[in-house]
């Protein structure tokens, strides 16, 4: 399998006549393959991206997180209130931890991140997103019973002696303490560190397979779509090709694509259409092939 996937690489002529001899359950399993490598390469390596910034994160975090306690169906707190915590609230720690961050990862991952940092950067920075965006309010004097003068936030945490509420948009959920049944809870900072520190390792596992899912998703509508259209051209040369075939050329036309997208990512910048192209070139070579040596290669 490797074999061929490897020659096929510069040999478009054995790739046209090995693919005619394989099952559909060949070209599924290197369809698989393909899909777990590339996601568990860029999953890993983004899990690791975010992992090493996740510090920066839940400093930030617990900087910001009262203590308090849920006793009797009622919250208390020894923190000033009412306590209100925004995005503007934001340290410039955070953000030169997010500039290191960039700048170390620019240098050995995926080009764009500089362009995700300032993104980010800019989006966390710009003013009407501080005022409008995110708003967290723990407040047991009765200040904030409602929304009334928080309303101009998207989304809101607010936390009152009774209950807990958030709102998203026009959406509100409401949770009152007294579904507690009678039970005391406490939340402190170091509590909160405690479920953090889990984190990262449920990202390290989550991700790369999350990513091996999309990827899989991806690469099989992709080599249907490219199938497809191959099936229209050959129909157009008025060559007698079947879907299969055309399908596992497609399926191992991912491989340099692949490639390409590891170029990309990994050591410069590339036009968007270029793997679209070499895809769409990959396929055509194989159906030329196909129709010049069709009784050949047809079984």
């Amino acid at each position: 399998m490797i074999q061929d996937i490897l020659r096929g690489l510069y040999d478009v002529r054995f790739l046209a006549h090995t693919i005619s001899r394989r099952s559909l359950k060949h070209i599924l399993l290197v369809l698989v393959l393909f899909s777990v490598a590339y996601g568990l390469i860029l999953g890993t390596l983004y899990a690791t991206m975010i992992v090493d910034f996740l510090p920066a994160v839940e400093r930030e975090i617990l900087r910001h997180v009262p203590a308090f306690h849920i006793k009797g169906g009622e919250l208390y707190s020894d923190v000033s209130q009412p306590y209100i915590v925004t995005l503007k609230n934001l340290s410039g720690d955070f953000f030169a931890d997010l500039d290191a961050w960039a700048e170390r990862w620019s240098k050995k991952g995926p080009s764009d991140i500089r362009t995700v940092k300032t993104a980010a950067k800019y989006y966390l920075l710009s003013a009407g997103v501080q005022e409008s965006l995110f708003c967290f309010v723990l407040d047991t004097t009765g200040t904030y019973k409602q929304f009334v003068s928080i309303d101009q936030f998207r989304e809101v945490l607010l936390l009152t002696r009774t209950g807990f509420y958030y709102r998203s948009g026009p959406n509100v959920k409401e949770y009152p303490f007294s579904e507690a049944q009678g039970r005391e809870i406490y939340f402190t900072p170091d509590k909160l560190k405690v479920v953090l520190a889990n984190f990262p390792g449920t990202i390290k596992k989550a991700l790369p397979f999350l990513f091996m899912l999309i990827f899989l998703v991806q690469f099989t509508v992709r080599a249907l779509v490219m199938s497809a259209l191959s099936l229209i051209l050959a129909s157009m040369l008025k060559k007698r090709l079947s879907f299969k075939q055309l399908f596992g050329v497609a399926v191992y036309a991912i491989f340099p694509v692949m490639i390409l997208g590891l170029i990309h990512n990994f050591i410069f910048g590339i036009l968007p259409f270029i793997p679209v192209v070499v895809y769409a070139g990959y396929i055509a070579g194989a159906v030329i092939v196909y129709g010049r040596e069709g009784g050949a290669v047809l079984r």
